[in-house]
C-alpha cells in the first residue's frame, strides 16, 4: 500500500511475507501492538474480515500468529517491544515473548471507553542489551487507547525512530506517530483496516485526543 515517505504500510499475514519484504535491509526502534489473543479472536477477526469485504479470509492458529511476530521482533526491532492484550491469556503471550526478549513484565492496566473499564495487560520487553527498563503510563494509571499508546511511545522514542505494529487495525499507533513525529511502520491483514490506515498516514492529519 502505497503512503507518504517516511511511513511504510503492507497489508498480509504476519507470519507471511509483505512484513519481511517491507522490513528488508531496515529495523524499527519499537513496536507496539494490540494483536489478536487467543483461537477464538483469530477466528472473529477472520469472520469480521469476510463481513467487510466479501473475500473469504482463512483464521490462522493463534500460536501460528504469535510465533510469526516473535520471528518479525527477532529479525527486524532493536529495542522496546509492548504489546497490548487482554489478561486472561497475559503469560502465555509472554512466555512467546521471552523466547526473543528481554526483561519481559506484565503490567495489569484498564482500559476506559465510553464510561466502561475493561481489564487489560500491557506487556513490555526489549531487544537491546543493558537497555535500562524505564517507560511510562499515563498518569491517571492507564487509559488505554491513544492516550496510553502516546504515553508509553512518548516516554522511550527518540526523534527519527521507527515504531512498527504487525497488526495496525485502523491506525491507533499510527495515530500517536504522526502526533510524536515519530515514523510509522504497520501491516494490517484486514485489507479494509489497513485502507484507513493507510489514508489516515496519507492525509498527515493534526491527531487529538477526544
Amino acid at each position: 500500500m502505497k503512503v507518504h515517505e517516511p511511513h511504510r504500510l503492507v497489508c498480509g499475514s504476519v507470519d507471511g511475507l509483505p512484513i519481511h519484504q517491507m522490513l528488508n535491509g531496515t529495523h524499527a526502534d519499537i513496536l507496539y501492538a494490540d494483536p489478536p489473543w487467543d483461537d477464538a479472536h483469530m477466528a472473529s477477526f477472520a469472520t469480521m474480515a469476510r463481513k467487510q469485504t466479501g473475500v473469504a479470509v482463512q483464521p490462522i492458529r493463534w500460536e501460528t500468529f504469535i510465533t510469526g511476530m516473535c520471528s518479525v521482533l527477532a529479525g527486524h526491532v532493536k529495542g522496546w517491544v509492548f504489546v497490548e492484550m487482554g489478561r486472561q491469556h497475559a503469560e502465555r503471550t509472554a512466555s512467546y515473548l521471552r523466547l526473543v526478549c528481554e526483561d519481559v513484565t506484565i503490567h495489569p492496566t484498564t482500559y476506559r471507553s465510553g464510561g466502561q473499564e475493561r481489564p487489560t495487560t500491557l506487556i513490555s520487553g526489549h531487544r537491546r542489551p543493558g537497555h535500562a527498563a524505564t517507560w511510562r503510563v499515563p498518569a491517571d494509571g492507564g487509559t488505554g487507547g491513544l492516550r496510553q499508546v502516546l504515553a508509553v511511545l512518548s516516554s522511550v522514542a527518540k526523534p527519527g525512530d521507527v515504531v512498527l505494529d504487525p497488526c495496525c487495525g485502523t491506525g491507533l499507533t499510527a495515530k500517536a506517530c504522526l502526533r510524536l513525529g515519530l515514523t510509522f511502520y504497520g501491516n494490517e491483514l484486514n485489507a479494509m483496516r489497513a485502507r484507513k490506515t493507510a489514508s489516515l498516514l496519507e492525509s498527515g492529519a493534526t491527531v487529538r485526543i477526544s
